[in-house]
């Protein structure tokens, strides 16, 4: 394997890099990798019933609903459960890629750490947010079947059913999201349930400008000139911004465990208080 100029990220080079942006924000690193490790120890512990226990409500005249209720709040914890996996995947990846000072790629996941956020903390405070979480599989349904056809129509082959039939399962969900008044949630609408609209109009935002390549978020890649014109390509480990990213990790880190700790009724100790410490004091110095 070639030096950086020739095989870039994958360059042996890049541990050198990586070892420079470990050293300059060694104190960042260290509280993401200690709260990765209470994130895993609280995933590991989590406890989640098999099936709903019925017996107590099978004389009721409100079963069927009781019994929806429970299903629900099953589903509830299955849900956080594998949104909390997500989460920590993500953050390692976070954690991963900003050692080796690939800022844009960090920028990129982080926005998914945002979206978990949302969901998470919009299950924590709504009671009602996980039916219509569940539901919107309807809109996914509908989409991938419309795909389908739309692929078919370029010549792809369709296996197991006609396009009749598949035109026949579009309309019948399209009848079940009427008669259900399934509402379409938006990415603004989850962040607006969570109380979070202040992350969804600044960070989540910028973010989506690396997600969809806006022309704007290129001008990083480029150095300019006086006179306004293109000097030099930049590229490479970036060493800016790697404490800000992983303190915008972090945080959300911090608030999707928090969702957990409502959702589960789980104990966060004295560990944990000590990281919330640890993390708000070097927020200060950040902001600051």
């Amino acid at each position: 394997m070639g030096d950086i100029n020739q095989d870039g990220f994958l360059s042996f080079e890049i541990h050198k890099f990586a070892k420079q942006i470990l050293d300059d924000h060694r104190h960042w690193f260290s509280l993401c990798e200690k709260l990765n490790r209470f994130g895993l120890s609280k995933m590991l512990d989590l406890h989640i019933e098999r099936d709903i226990e019925v017996k107590d409500i099978i004389d009721s005249p409100d079963f069927e609903i009781e019994r929806k209720k429970r299903q629900l709040a099953l589903a509830k914890k299955y849900i956080s459960a594998g949104y909390l996996t997500r989460a920590l995947s993500n953050f390692q990846g976070i954690i991963l890629l900003a050692e080796k000072g690939m800022v844009f790629e960090v920028r990129t996941i982080l926005r998914c750490l945002s979206e978990i956020a949302f969901n998470l903390v919009a299950v924590a405070k709504n009671e009602n947010f996980i039916e219509q979480l569940i539901c919107q599989d309807y809109f996914h349904r509908r989409s991938a079947l419309k795909a389908v056809l739309f692929n078919h129509e370029r010549g792809v082959k369709i296996e197991g059913k006609t396009v009749d039939e598949i035109n026949i399962d579009i309309d019948d969900i399209s009848e079940q999201i009427k008669e259900l008044k399934i509402k379409k949630l938006f990415i603004k609408d989850k962040a607006e349930a969570a109380g979070m609209l202040s992350y969804y109009d600044s960070q989540y935002v910028l973010l989506s400008d690396t997600i969809h390549s806006s022309t704007r978020d290129l001008e990083h890649y480029f150095k300019i000139d006086d006179d306004n014109l293109i000097e030099e390509i930049l590229w490479g480990p970036e060493t800016k911004g790697v404490d800000l990213l992983l303190f915008s990790s972090a945080d959300l880190m911090i608030i999707i465990l928090n969702a957990i700790q409502s959702i589960f009724k789980i104990a966060l100790n004295k560990e944990w208080n000590k990281l919330i410490d640890q993390f708000n004091a070097m927020a200060d110095e950040i902001e600051g």
